[in-house]
């Protein structure tokens, strides 16, 4: 199996405070010694089932009171076993090579965190106000080559790839971070659950 990719891979990031979001650029440096998966592409489907990876679109927690924003496959909580695993697809990173990207968090900021919502039971949403005074940001990279591959398998998104086998984008995955002390709290909306009508 391939290892996590530990060395050879530089995060450098960013935050800018604007009234109603915060704006995060982050760059991945590729150092070596192998080609690079970043999986920085969360699909969501619109109301006609088109897929889209809108680079907005991040993972969302609360780890007490900080905010966690993560692109890149979620770490499954012991004692949970969930049916289907949404895994975000990659951009491919050459050795010596940059990947930059940019994107906006509006604010409030809703909690978007799969494996959380599972534990709960009701009707969920995401309207419970709290506060977070700090911010951490990741963003996963996983080694291409031996056992792991990325295929290009979505023809409308050409600069996209998948994971295989698709267990490789958890357990090969790094989860680069960098954290932020806010210079003043933002609202986070986390879940809230209603019971549903007996």
């Amino acid at each position: 199996m391939n290892e996590p990719a530990t060395n050879g891979v530089e995060l450098a990031a960013d935050i800018r405070r604007r009234d109603d979001a915060i704006e995060l650029r982050y760059a991945v440096v590729n150092h070596g010694p192998a080609s690079l998966a970043v999986l920085n592409a969360i699909r969501t489907s619109g109301a006609d089932g088109v897929w889209s990876f809108h680079p907005d679109t991040a993972y969302v927690s609360l780890a007490g009171e900080s905010v966690v924003v993560t692109k890149g496959a979620l770490p499954i909580p012991e004692g949970l076993f969930p049916s289907n695993l949404e895994t975000p697809y990659a951009h491919l990173l050459a050795v010596g090579e940059t990947l930059t990207e940019s994107f906006v968090l509006r604010l409030p900021l809703p909690v978007c965190d799969p494996f959380a919502k599972l534990r709960l039971k009701g009707d969920v949403s995401a309207s419970n106000l709290v506060t977070a005074k700090s911010m951490t940001f990741r963003v996963g990279v996983v080694p291409i080559g031996g056992d792991a591959r990325a295929l290009a398998d979505l023809p409308a998104h050409p600069g996209l790839r998948s994971i295989y086998p698709p267990r490789f984008a958890r357990e090969g995955q790094s989860l680069l971070e960098k954290s932020f002390a806010l210079d003043a709290d933002i609202v986070v909306l986390d879940y809230q659950v209603f019971p549903w009508p007996k």
